[in-house]
């Protein structure tokens, strides 16, 4: 499988009803991989990362893309619109009161190789013979 060298998660604007978030991401292939042009699908998720003891687990996928194996490493980028309500995973009980209601996320990228469909005939021209022993 290919090595993913790099993930960065960037906001590139914010309203108040949604985010747009751009994930770059850089992966670099084997040998084998290279010599038969091996294809990779690429699903880009977003998960909050809030650790221990958050019940409000979130993760999402937000974009796909794919890549061909190469010599030199491949950097691809997925942009994305988000709601703010998905978001905004941190709830204050108080408004206004204490409490740090910072929302953290963090991209993470799932490769697969690409494997084509089995392709079936369903229909065909009909013979008609008379088959003797």
């Amino acid at each position: 499988m290919p090595r993913i060298s790099k993930v960065e998660l960037k906001v590139l604007s914010m309203s108040s009803s949604n985010a747009t978030l751009e994930v770059e991401v850089t992966t670099s292939f084997y040998s084998r991989e290279i010599a038969s042009n091996a294809v990779f699908d690429c699903e880009v998720i977003l998960e909050n990362e809030d650790g221990l003891g958050d019940l409000d687990i979130r993760c999402k996928t937000i974009g796909r893309t794919w890549m061909v194996a190469s010599s030199e490493p491949v950097t691809k980028s997925v942009k994305a619109t988000v709601d703010r309500n998905f978001l905004n995973e941190d709830f204050t009980l108080f408004p206004g009161g204490p409490g740090d209601t910072t929302d953290e996320w963090r991209a993470k990228v799932k490769l697969t190789p690409f494997s084509p469909p089995a392709e079936t005939v369903a229909i065909s021209n009909t013979i008609r013979r008379e088959f003797q022993p």
